[in-house]
């Protein structure tokens, strides 16, 4: 992909042994990462010295075990492009942490995923079972490269081919799957400007055919997999949405649960009456606020899909560069448009909710007042000598009850009368 000769490959698997990510640089330069949040930087002076460096570091066991992943920046066209190359260990190694290593990188790293395999001995075992376990469900991102495809006779090179596909399509139940041949030497033979036989002139046009092929289709796959990627986000958004507002009328819920748990045995039945009363009335008022509110959200983020997959399909941009300005430009703009849209759903919930609570609370405020003051049981008002409200601690228990707003607390709660919290107490200690 690259026409250079850079990375060490050998038929014995787990040659490379850490995550190397080539992107685009106007220089050549290598960054290690190393998982203690380390960074080194090296510049070559040469490709030949940047392609020596690359080979020590990628390919030592031991070292590796401390790399977390390696950064090499070329001054590439194709790199150039916004594409960013991600080799990774293979999947035949006796080292089972070189699997390790390419399931997080599949995971975390990549958008879409080329699948090597040799042409002379296709998809081993090892490579079948890895991609059943770790990429089946990517399988829509992904495409095979039949390497050493001019190590196969002739006669056999459509068989071959032929092979792959049906079994990549049998043993994983995908219609159809791409796959294409490689011969990767010819083509650096010939940029060497070696002579080449008529044989090796063929398979290195075959191979740069099959290149642009690759590249083509892989353009089309990461605009797929970046709209899946803001779906999935728009997703977890309004996931996070909902959450909030269950969160909010939980806490809601446990006010209503603080005063609820401050019954006596005296004024059981005027609790009960209020608790049917008001609490009745501020549950059915809860409910179509949250109903409604979560019909709004709904209904926002379907339509919020529905004109970003408009916006995606809609999108006549045929080159890289095209789809790098439109996706950091205007569909950027739009993406945050949307999530503004769905967020302000929020903002009728944060308005209306405070102000239910407070009128229902100013009901049982006011209700509890004149009953507990017709019994002398508690003085109602605040602390006249500070704004700091006393919080009656008992064991097992904290009593939040009155008309002051303290905000350590984020609730409402008095300074009850010393006969009450003897009251309590006595009713504590009788298990009452």
């Amino acid at each position: 992909l690259l026409n250079i000769d850079l990375l060490t490959s050998s038929v014995i698997q787990g040659t490379t042994v850490t995550n190397t990510i080539i992107y685009y640089s106007p220089e050549p330069v290598i960054t290690i990462s190393f998982r203690d949040g380390r960074h080194q930087s090296l510049e070559p002076e040469s490709m030949d010295e940047l392609r020596q460096q690359v080979s020590v570091i990628t390919t030592d066991g031991d070292a590796a075990q401390h790399i977390a992943m390696v950064s090499v920046g070329l001054p590439s066209p194709l790199l150039e492009q916004n594409i960013r190359i991600i080799d990774t260990p293979g999947t035949n190694s006796l080292a089972t942490w070189h699997e390790d290593v390419t399931r997080q990188a599949l995971s975390d790293l990549s958008d879409l995923a080329i699948i090597l395999t040799d042409s002379t001995k296709p998809l081993p075992m090892t490579l079948m079972d890895f991609i059943e376990e770790n990429v089946h469900g990517l399988l829509s991102q992904c495409a095979v490269a039949a390497t050493r495809f001019d190590l196969v006779p002739q006669g056999e090179r459509d068989s071959i081919m032929t092979y792959i596909s049906k079994k990549m399509c049998h043993d994983f139940d995908l219609p159809s799957f791409l796959v294409l041949p490689f011969s990767p030497l010819a083509v650096i033979g010939q940029l060497q400007g070696q002579k080449l036989v008529e044989e090796q002139e063929k398979m290195a046009k075959l191979t740069e055919e099959n290149a642009q092929k690759l590249l083509s289709y892989m353009a089309e796959r990461r605009q797929i997999a970046q709209m899946h990627k803001l779906l999935d986000l728009t997703d977890k958004m309004f996931t996070a949405l909902q959450s909030n507002i269950n969160g909010k009328l939980e806490e809601c819920q446990k006010e209503l649960e603080l005063l609820q748990r401050s019954l006596t045995a005296n004024l059981k039945d005027f609790i009960e009456e209020q608790k049917r009363k008001i609490g009745g009335k501020m549950d059915m008022e809860c409910e179509v606020m949250r109903s409604g509110i979560r019909t709004a959200c709904k209904a926002e983020v379907h339509l919020a899909k529905k004109r970003m997959e408009k916006l995606l399909l809609d999108n006549r941009a045929t080159t890289a560069t095209a789809i790098k300005e439109y996706v950091n430009g205007q569909y950027i703009k739009n993406c945050e448009k949307e999530a503004k849209s769905i967020h302000d759903c929020l903002h009728i919930y944060d308005k209306q909710l405070p102000k239910l609570f407070k009128k229902y609370m100013k009901q049982f405020q006011e209700a509890f007042q004149k009953e507990f003051e017709k019994h002398g049981m508690m003085c109602v008002g605040r602390n006249p000598e500070s704004d700091l409200v006393e919080v009656v601690e008992i064991p097992g228990l904290k009593w939040y009850i009155g008309t002051q707003y303290h905000p350590e607390y984020q609730s409402t709660v008095l300074k009850p009368h010393p006969l009450f919290v003897d009251f309590v107490k006595t009713a504590i200690a009788n298990k009452k």
